[in-house]
């Protein structure tokens, strides 16, 4: 219903949304409108980066990869409980769409419960009121997180207007001021009185608990009305603005028994499957973050504003709360470790190692000793005491195996049954039971392979549980700019340049060329570049033989080069050699054997050329 309960400056309204647990506000389009401050903490810990101070029009795709505020733009409709289980802390929020004058102009997630210890609190208070044998009201007071709340950042684009739409979407919202005058009540509460601002809060709602928030300060994470078979679960928190209590709010996180039994029902089943974790805090997640800010890889690293960047994040935020097998897929160079790695730094076992493996360097014989280890005396010059394999190393973490094509035949049902049954036997040991996630990577296709007799069909499939495609730089050209900004930037740390960017004649032909060694053979053009580079520019001349590459096809151009013959040969013959490592699979080896010169002559060839 409508009302005319509201009586608030926008700073009052700004205070107010400071408030709420780690609160976003997003337009129908999905870009950021308001982040509190606590969630930049939050984002941080998840991400395992600092997150930009100023993030107002920015995607929320971008900045938080594994919201799923943009839910509700798509269905219109809100998720009550929205789990989150990354870097191995259980996260539990509120999405609602925000509409005004009936269409929807965006949405907001915000948290119930910040981690494991609150929320087994609230479990166990809560069965109780679950088949409605408890009537009263009780408190549940558990000390807030408030972690820079009162920082300034760059995170407020919201009008008074906009403040008023998102406090209608709360369930039953009351703010007052400091002496628990009302200020604003949202349309779904019913009061004896047309406008209630500047009511005292007990003459209209006399069962809530705001008042006794004002005079200690202390939060109650959760209030349990229950009356005559009704529940309603709601949380009060005092308004703060520079150290002083200026007001409260209070509003509902469970509005019934039937949500609440729900709710509860969700953490039993995600208990059972081992995803749900009472134990670790959010504060212990941050900790964490902070002391592993040197890992390799991050989703951070995922450069790219381009759709198909964020469609790839957004894949990589969603898998990252199960354990299911994945299957990266993808051309040479287009970053498939790096996406191995942020599936892995946002699950639930970023707190545990991920193990490389290239399957490609592994020579045949090595191979079952090298992933499954072997006990001591199990073959001549095996190591006293025996060793690890790559399984055990990896165990509670995560396996990555790159280039999972070039597994030996006889190797592969060895892994396929450590896949179905999660045990292991080392060579001459006994078998033992492990706890891993594997991710493979490819830039073949198997399923052609096993066709072709090449690959275990059954492996296949069991290693393509979830599959992810790494779009080649061909695809994204519109990340290019994006791309030679970062990438020039850490070069002139690195080669002591000051290098501003690239000419438009090259920044054009980047742009048609193909890229057949995709982000990584971009970097590299650019650091053989700019180590020639003596201008503040990169020209085409600075590129040498890839810039000729570049240029368009004509004679002419050639003969103006210093010795035109060879120039043309090196452009032959560093196109035949990119072919035969694609062909190859990135096997060297094989690639020179293919070629039928030596492996000698052929990296010769490969440090010439520049290929990497």
């Amino acid at each position: 219903m409508e009302n005319s309960n509201f009586s608030m400056t926008l700073m009052e309204c700004r205070q107010v949304l400071d408030t709420f647990d780690n609160l976003v506000v997003i337009d129908s389009k999905g870009y950021i409108r308001y982040l509190s401050p606590d969630m930049y903490f939050m984002i941080e810990a998840y991400n395992k980066k600092p997150v930009p101070d100023d993030v107002i029009g920015r995607h929320i795709s971008d900045v938080h990869y594994v919201s799923k505020v943009t839910n509700a733009l798509e269905t219109g409709r809100p998720m009550k409980t929205a789990f989150y289980f990354s870097s191995n802390v259980t996260n539990v929020a509120r999405i609602e769409p925000v509409y005004r004058d009936g269409e929807l102009v965006g949405a907001i997630d915000y948290d119930l419960f910040t981690d494991g210890n609150k929320l087994r609190k609230f479990v166990d208070m809560a069965g109780k009121y679950v088949e409605g044998g408890h009537d009263g009201f009780e408190s549940l007071y558990l000390d807030s997180d408030d972690s820079g709340q009162r920082m300034e950042y760059h995170n407020f684009d919201l009008s008074t207007e906009d403040c008023r739409s998102i406090f209608d979407t709360f369930v039953r919202l009351i703010i007052t001021d400091e002496k628990g005058r009302i200020r604003y009540l949202s349309p779904d509460i019913d009061t004896p009185v047309s406008d209630a601002c500047g009511m005292d809060i007990t003459d209209v709602y006399p069962v809530s608990r705001i008042k006794e928030v004002l005079e200690t300060g202390r939060v109650i994470q959760a209030e349990f009305y229950s009356h005559h078979g009704s529940l309603n679960i709601t949380r009060i928190e005092p308004v703060i603005s520079e150290g002083k209590i200026t007001g409260a709010i209070e509003y509902t996180i469970i509005e019934s028994r039937s949500d609440l039994k729900a709710f509860l029902e969700k953490v039993d089943e995600y208990t059972d499957v081992g995803i749900l974790n009472f134990e670790n805090t959010f504060e212990s997640m941050y900790d964490s973050s902070k002391k592993n800010r040197s890992i390799k890889y991050t989703i951070n690293n995922i450069i790219g504003d381009s759709k198909a960047m964020r469609k790839l994040r957004t894949e990589i935020a969603n898998i990252s709360e199960n354990n299911a097998t994945v299957l990266i897929t993808g051309k040479t160079g287009s970053g498939k470790e790096l996406v191995a790695h942020s599936i892995h730094n946002l699950s639930l076992r970023a707190d545990k190692s991920i193990v490389s493996v290239n399957c490609a360097a592994i020579p045949d014989s090595l191979f079952e000793s090298e992933l499954f280890g072997y006990e001591e005396g199990s073959f001549t010059g095996a190591k006293r005491g025996g060793k690890k394999g790559y399984f055990e190393e990896a165990d509670g973490g995560t396996l990555f195996l790159d280039e999972v094509d070039q597994l030996p035949y006889h190797v592969q049902p060895k892994l396929l049954r450590a896949l179905q049954e999660k045990e292991i036997t080392p060579v001459g040991g006994k078998t033992r039971d492990i706890d891993i996630r594997v991710i493979a990577a490819t830039n073949k296709d198997l399923l052609k392979m096993a066709e072709e007799g090449l690959f275990r069909e059954d492996l296949y499939y069991r290693l393509n549980v979830v599959e992810i495609h790494v779009p080649p730089l061909a695809e994204r050209r519109e990340d290019i700019p994006m791309l030679i900004d970062l990438q020039m930037k850490r070069l002139c740390r690195v080669l002591f340049k000051d290098i501003k960017g690239v000419s438009d004649d090259v920044m054009k032909a980047f742009f048609s060329y193909d890229w057949p060694g995709n982000v990584r053979e971009l970097f590299n053009v650019l650091e053989r570049g700019m180590i020639n580079c003596r201008g503040d520019v990169l020209q085409f001349d600075d590129l040498g033989v890839f810039g000729a590459k570049l240029r368009p096809a004509n004679l002419d151009l050639f003969l103006e080069s210093e010795a035109p013959l060879e120039e043309v040969r090196n452009r032959a013959e560093e196109a035949a050699i990119r072919k035969v490592l694609e062909m190859a699979g990135g096997n060297r080896s094989l690639a020179a054997k293919m070629l039928k010169i030596s492996r000698t002559s052929f990296y010769e060839k490969l440090n010439k050329l520049g290929i990497r």
